[in-house]
């Protein structure tokens, strides 16, 4: 008997794999279900609806890798919860052993309450403490244990297991109790990141109360400009006409702007001239101490290290390439320094000079001159220092994105859900290649603050396992397109009457499309960077340049999420074919229009 029933528990033994993370991530677009792995790209359709399951098991492990005092009250509730999910079956078995084991019905009940048990003792595993416990019973039944025998009748085995169940249970109970009490907290939360900078807190299911957003469904197949395009293709028109007007170049004149963001050196020479003078002057020179000449030098030596510096700057500019970046952002830096150090030279030079009698006019002109050449020095850096604004709002999304308002719940492992919800098409306004940032986190409260604070500073947050989605159309779709084209006609000599083509080969032109892309779900790169597509192109090339534009159509390639692109096309109305290519970077440059791509 001992062995029959050794052999039923090791039959629905059943090994499960350990979950190598804390979140599963199951995307449902249309009827097609599809599991998201964390170690693959991360990749899931725009418009699909994501099933967010949290195991508690690795979240308990992961929990007591930060907060190792929790382990012994995690190992116990693992325990009670076995013991409880066990003995939800004794109730079925119990009830049917105490009816009438000859009805058909009553054996039906015994024997799915027994299925079941035993179905969930193999699935725990034989290592697990509920199994342990119910073949050690079971061992001590079929011992004649003489807690079998209950007024000298031995009691059936399934009453013998389940009572002393129940007792272990209670003593288990009463050790967790016992345990200290550690406050600690779990949450989840999501965040939109878009393209543009712009992002916001998506709700999810069962994990926060934020308001659903509207509902915006991402089309797949777009065949009309949006207002935004056609704003933009206006912009672009204009722009071709006057480039087509000019023979500036675009590299050139960004160049020009850039070195028209230095400092001016007429400033600093005028005010070296003036300080030398002011030394030289006999009515002066005579009242000036040593300590005056001195930081006059000092202040002379500075002015022609930041004009040596910014003829470096003039020059490195002048030169530009893309290897002598990094070579820029390192002068700009020592100009800066440079011109912090002068206003600081010049505020001890000026005490200094401030007290000498008799000479009060000449010490308020040079003063002032030289006051005001410090200035323009100072307010140099103000423009590059935006780019450390950008980086520090950044870093405010970042820390946003972790702090947990009223609205985000707060769950211990007991009661945190087993699952969350996540509709996408009511997460906002999204675009292909945005991303989902999801983090699990971990809060503990801080020594003698209120562990239900949603003060940041009252608790210290742990991301246990962050994910960076990457919403994307999957498959094939269609996406409209402006930018600047570049137009070569192929007979160019052939055409009577039209200069411009005589005196350089391209022509500017405004170009829209109609592309066939295809998004796919396991490459980032091929989404993000690659992006190809192939369509129809329209075009109004203007090769007369009489103000007129012409009317152009023909197939065109994009790569490079329409960055770059080359086309085959047929000028109507003056009856010509050309070949055209645009390079149409997303953000603006001198001379460029913006390119925002659908």
């Amino acid at each position: 008997m001992r062995i029959l029933l050794t052999l039923l528990l090791l039959a629905f033994t059943l090994t499960t794999s350990a979950q190598q993370s804390i979140i599963t991530i199951t995307e449902k677009s249309g009827k097609k279900i599809t599991d998201i792995p964390r170690s693959g790209e991360q990749v899931v359709d725009i418009n699909s609806e994501l099933t967010l399951t949290i195991d508690k098991e690795a979240l308990k492990a992961k929990i007591v890798d930060n907060i190792p005092e929790l382990q012994g009250s995690f190992d116990l509730q693992t325990q009670i919860d076995q013991f409880e999910a066990a003995l939800n079956f004794q109730d079925q078995v119990l009830t049917a052993m105490e009816g009438n084991l000859e009805d058909a019905e009553t054996m039906d009940e015994l024997y799915a309450g027994l299925t079941g048990f035993y179905n969930y003792l193999g699935r725990q595993g034989t290592n697990s403490p509920i199994y342990k416990e119910t073949a050690s019973l079971l061992n001590r039944y079929f011992s004649n244990d003489v807690n079998t025998f209950v007024a000298g009748q031995k009691v059936s085995k399934e009453y013998y297991v389940f009572t002393h169940l129940n007792e272990e249970l209670s003593s288990l109970k009463t050790e967790l109790a016992k345990q200290p009490n550690t406050s600690y907290f779990v949450s989840m939360t999501a965040y939109l990141q878009t393209e543009f900078g712009k992002a916001g807190r998506v709700h999810i299911e069962n994990f926060d109360n934020y308001a659903l957003q509207e509902f915006y469904e991402v089309p797949r197949w777009v065949t009309t400009l949006s207002p935004d395009q056609l704003q933009s293709l206006k912009e672009i028109q204009a722009q071709a006409q006057a480039n087509n007007e000019r023979r500036a170049d675009l590299f050139e004149e960004l160049k020009t702007k850039f070195l028209a963001a230095l400092p001016d050196l007429k400033c600093a020479q005028e005010a070296k001239a003036n300080i030398t003078a002011f030394l030289t002057d006999g009515t002066v020179s005579s009242r000036l101490s040593t300590a005056v000449k001195d930081k006059a030098q000092e202040l002379i030596v500075q002015y022609e290290q930041i004009v040596g510096l910014i003829e470096t700057v003039k020059t490195t500019v002048s030169g530009l390439s893309v290897d002598t970046v990094f070579e820029i952002y390192g002068l700009i830096d020592q100009v800066k320094k440079q011109a912090e150090s002068i206003k600081n030279v010049f505020t001890d030079f000026d005490a200094l000079i401030q007290v000498i009698a008799g000479i009060q006019a000449e010490v308020d002109a040079l003063s002032d001159e030289v006051k005001d050449c410090v200035k323009k020095l100072s307010n140099f850096g103000a423009a590059f220092d935006q780019l450390v604004g950008i980086l520090k709002g950044h870093q405010d999304r970042y820390q946003d994105n972790l702090e947990l308002g009223k609205e985000v719940k707060r769950f211990t492992v007991d009661n945190m859900p087993a699952e969350g919800f996540l509709p996408l098409k009511r997460s906002g306004k999204r675009e292909d290649g945005d991303r989902l940032e999801l983090n699990l986190l971990l809060g503990i409260p801080k020594e003698g603050k209120d562990p239900t604070s949603t003060n940041p500073d009252d608790y210290d947050l742990i991301k246990l396992e962050p994910w960076l989605l990457q919403m994307q159309t999957l498959g094939f779709y269609s996406r409209t397109y402006v930018g600047l084209i570049m137009a070569d006609p192929y007979n160019a000599d052939s055409l009577s009457g039209v200069e411009a083509l005589q005196e350089r080969r391209f022509l500017y032109a405004p170009s829209a499309g109609l592309l066939l892309k295809v998004g796919l779900r396991n490459s980032r790169f091929y989404n993000d960077f690659l992006s190809p597509g192939i369509g129809i192109s329209i075009s109004t090339p203007d090769f007369d340049t009489n103000g007129d534009p012409e009317f152009g159509t023909g197939l065109v390639l994009t790569a490079f999420k329409n960055i770059l692109s080359i086309g085959i096309n047929y000028n109507v109305t003056l009856d010509v074919p050309y070949w055209s290519f645009g390079v149409n970077l997303p953000f603006n440059l001198p001379g460029i229009p913006i390119n925002r791509p659908q």
